[in-house]
């Protein structure tokens, strides 16, 4: 199997960020790109449930999204700036919506060979409530997926 597309999502945790370090392995001896994606959350008012706001809330909304979108988008520069620096050729990608659905649907457009990702390790009732992205990711991509194990003492 021949990897070209690396893809890790990043949701700004230290954690997330234990997946870019075996990436960029990965990347540095397969010559592969990087793409890192950044999820937020749409703040649409189709979002909402609510499409006839007015539209000072609308637009609002739109600033708002506008705005977030930038510091997603700060958040993965920084991240690939140095990795660029290495030699790496990195793409950086801020979508909205579900996380998992996101990384799933930019794996399959972007032709994405291997998804490197961290779980947070959530188990018992919080993993219930808040689901497991990498689970979900795990069932719905058609690619390969690395989780990253992240030791015991680094979750909370």
């Amino acid at each position: 199997m021949k990897i070209e597309n690396l893809l890790v999502p990043l949701d700004g945790s230290e954690l997330s960020l234990k997946a870019l370090e075996h990436a960029e392995k990965l990347a540095s001896s397969l010559g592969a790109k990087i793409i890192l994606l950044r999820v937020g959350h749409n703040l649409s008012p189709e979002a909402f449930g609510i499409p006839e706001l007015s539209m000072a809330v609308a637009n609002e909304l739109t600033l708002h999204q506008a705005k977030a979108e930038g510091h997603l988008l700060t958040y993965l520069e920084e991240q690939a700036h140095p990795l660029r620096e290495r030699g790496l050729n990195v793409e950086v990608v801020v979508r909205q919506g579900d996380p998992a659905a996101q990384i799933v649907e930019l794996a399959e457009s972007e032709r994405v060979d291997l998804v490197v990702m961290s779980s947070h390790g959530r188990t018992g009732l919080t993993r219930w409530i808040y689901g497991s992205v990498a689970e979900r990711v795990l069932h719905n991509v058609r690619c390969s997926l690395m989780v990253v194990r992240i030791p015991s003492q680094h979750l909370s």
